[in-house]
């Protein structure tokens, strides 16, 4: 019994003191954040103008200038988009565009930098509607172009059958018609012309490299944030960028 009291009052005494303990650390958490929204309104009211330029004029003058950098192939994708064909575009540029905007997000996530979020979240928005766009175009022209294989190869079966009806199949000239008939089957120079057109309408060469560029990144977050949690996530996402 007396065993029994002692640790009943032990545990009272312990509980006791554990909430007092708690109480002060609430108290000494409050004082701190307290005095520390007070230094901060100091510090707004003691800015300077030079502060002020560098650390609110200058970062916004950045984001204005970055996105009108990213804004820049806007008009050649629209007309891209009205004439059905890339012409001399080359899309590349605008997956590793993605990839950057997606990295400095990233970035701008973990430092919390308003400025660098607002200078590249309208750059990865822009940059997917590009790689959209350049997407849809390379599987229009490969789709036209197997379409124009397909119907001159209709055409020329057509003619040839109709010759080969009134004509001996084993002359010399319905064997070069044979052959140039096989010859439009291929495209590219190769005997499976016919399965790389049907391949770049399945994964257009443009849509591979966006999506090899989202897949990187999202192995470097995955790995940055869950597999392997560093002490400074920001460093190596800049790193990467």
């Amino acid at each position: 019994i007396i065993t029994s009291t002692a640790s009943h009052h032990f545990e009272l005494l312990l509980q006791q003191n554990i909430i007092i303990r708690s109480r002060r650390n609430t108290q000494t958490n409050y004082e701190f954040f307290t005095c520390l929204r007070a230094s901060q309104e100091v510090d707004l009211t003691k800015m300077t103008a030079i502060d002020i330029i560098l650390n609110y004029v200058c970062p916004s003058m950045g984001v204005i200038m970055a996105s009108l950098m990213f804004a820049a192939p806007v008009k050649d994708l629209r007309e891209a988009l009205g004439t059905g064909s890339l012409g001399n575009l080359r899309p590349l540029p605008w997956a590793f565009m993605t990839g950057n905007c997606f990295g400095w997000c990233a970035y701008g996530y973990y430092t919390h930098d308003p400025f660098v979020l607002a200078a590249n979240v309208p750059g990865l928005i822009l940059s997917l509607w590009l790689n959209i766009g350049a997407i849809k175009l390379q599987y229009y022209e490969t789709l036209v172009l197997v379409k124009e294989k397909s119907f001159a190869v209709q055409q020329h079966e057509e003619k040839w059958d109709a010759e080969d009806a009134t004509e001996d199949p084993l002359t010399e000239g319905n064997f070069a018609r044979r052959n140039s008939l096989s010859s439009l089957h291929n495209v590219n120079g190769s005997e499976d012309g016919d399965i790389d057109d049907m391949s770049l309408l399945v994964a257009s060469p443009h849509e591979r490299a966006f999506f090899r560029m989202l897949f990187a990144w999202v192995v470097v977050l995955v790995w940055v944030g869950w597999i392997l949690p560093p002490s400074h996530p920001a460093e190596i996402v800049g790193l990467v960028v």
